[in-house]
């Protein structure tokens, strides 16, 4: 009887291989989970990068459209306005809500030009975020007669850095307008 008991509690045992096994086939499990989250953050963090650039690009180019657009002049030779020569800053005039005209201009800014600069009057307001980082500010004026067309480009990006860093968001805005005065 003590032979068929002691071969039963042998068979009821683990073998070290079977240990290791089951390990291993754990361990890899945990490492793909672990690998699919880690993606999941990531995309997640591009995402959330990548909205807020196109926010800050959007919202920063309606408001130079509608400057723009509402401008009583631009401050262009004839000469500039051929629709090749690509201006770095625009100039404008308007008219407050109190009918006094007043001067108005779009710009980079900031250290090392990184934001879009609006200036009104005296006040100056940045357009862009300071976690964004301004390239390729240009107006190009199309048609020497009224009215005029602005086209308006630049590219926004969350850093500095390469531009084939994996980490970066960047894009690139276009418009245009045609002044109404």
């Amino acid at each position: 009887m003590s032979k068929k008991s002691l071969q039963s509690s042998s068979l009821a045992a683990f073998t070290l291989i079977e240990i290791l096994v089951t390990v291993s086939i754990t361990a890899l499990i945990m490492l793909g989970m672990t690998s699919l989250f880690i993606s999941f953050v990531m995309s997640a963090s591009k995402s959330r990068m990548s909205q807020s650039v196109r926010e800050s690009g959007t919202v920063a180019m309606q408001k130079i459209i509608e400057e723009l657009r509402n401008a009583k002049n631009i401050n262009i030779a004839a000469a500039q306005c051929n629709g090749t020569i690509q201006l770095a800053t625009l100039s404008f005039k308007k008219t407050n809500a109190d009918n006094a005209e007043i001067s108005g201009k779009f710009s980079s800014s900031g250290i090392s030009n990184k934001r879009i600069l609006f200036t009104e009057g005296t006040n100056d307001y940045f357009l862009t975020g300071d976690n964004h980082y301004l390239s390729n500010l240009t107006f190009v004026c199309h048609g020497g007669a009224m009215p005029k067309y602005i086209e308006i480009k630049f590219t926004l990006a969350t850093s500095a850095i390469a531009a084939n860093n994996p980490n970066q968001s960047k894009l690139d805005f276009k418009s245009g307008v045609t002044l109404r005065n």
